[in-house]
């Protein structure tokens, strides 16, 4: 029950990470996020060794693609508000542009591992 619960806390996490970043001035919150976002898809690529284990990974997965659209969606008007800083001339630290810029290619990679975490977990639930 513990793990199941755990899972449902990575899940928020990741659905939060996004608006999370829009929150430039505190970096905390932003790096946070990022490695709670990582955790996740550590956890649902986990390779299960009992059945509970494949149940926490399947609910963590479905969780996950359900909230895909979501974070998708969150994307393009951070790079709108972060360019209406920039026509504005706002300051924004060196590292919280760099993350954002990164941005497009973790989500690519969130959505590449909820790819191999499907396959995974299918292949597993036969077996």
């Amino acid at each position: 029950m513990q793990l199941v619960l755990t899972s449902v806390f990575y899940a928020y996490n990741v659905s939060v990470f996004v608006s999370a970043a829009i929150d430039f001035g505190n970096k905390v919150v932003c790096k946070t996020r990022l490695v709670l976002y990582s955790l996740c898809a550590v956890r649902v690529t986990q390779t299960p060794m009992t059945l509970d284990e494949l149940g926490e990974g399947l609910l963590l997965w479905e969780n996950l693609n359900t909230e895909l659209p979501t974070l998708e969606a969150k994307i393009s008007p951070l790079f709108d508000q972060f360019a209406i800083l920039d026509k504005y001339e706002v300051a924004v630290a060196d590292d919280v542009r760099t993350m954002l810029m990164e941005l497009p290619a973790k989500f690519r990679d969130f959505e590449q591992t909820l790819v191999d975490a499907d396959v995974m977990l299918k292949k597993h639930k036969v077996t």
